[in-house]
């Protein structure tokens, strides 16, 4: 059961004030583009865009969101309350070619503790990928209680900028 959502070859669609959850997948072939804009994403909810996704204006996202493949930009989104294993927005690539990926002006917000190494807020790439180039940009975004794992944006591809972003680190001590 469940909802697949798809935007064929070289069309486009908007997605506007409506609630993803519950087995939902959302891709977007060669050549489409998808725009999700003032949307709940909630879990079940599987995004794999292949060519161009925008998610944008006040989108609240409480679900891992995989982007994959070029011009991809997702921003003034809230990302919150994430407790499962795993990345929660990861970009990929299905060949060398670069993301042009753009992360901005978003908030991530209460990331739970994980128990080692995935748990990251944000990963650019895998490791087998570390040495092409991404050209992705994360800037200008608040992570907020992300306390997935010490790596809260993991950079595992090259010529990424990652820029002006803001990590509210909380340390407490004392002797009684």
């Amino acid at each position: 059961s469940g909802c697949h959502i798809a935007c064929a070859d070289d069309s486009s669609m908007k997605l506007y004030n409506v609630t993803l959850s519950k087995n939902v997948v959302i891709r977007c072939d060669k050549g489409g583009k998808i725009n999700i804009t003032e949307t709940y994403i909630g879990p079940g909810t599987f995004i794999a865009a292949c060519n161009s996704i925008e998610i944008d204006r006040y989108c609240e996202i409480a679900e891992m969101v995989v982007i994959r493949d070029q011009n991809n930009r997702i921003d003034h989104c809230i990302f919150h309350d994430y407790s499962m294993a795993g990345v929660w927005l990861c970009l990929e690539r299905s060949d060398s070619s670069e993301n042009y990926a753009l992360i901005d002006h978003n908030i991530f917000k209460n990331r739970a503790p994980g128990s080692g190494n995935g748990f990251e807020t944000i990963r650019l790439g895998t490791s087998g990928e570390s040495l092409t180039n991404s050209k992705s940009m994360v800037v200008q975004n608040l992570f907020e209680n992300c306390d997935g794992e010490i790596e809260t944006v993991s950079n595992k591809s090259s010529q990424n900028i990652i820029y002006k972003n803001i990590y509210t680190i909380f340390v407490c001590y004392g002797n009684s």
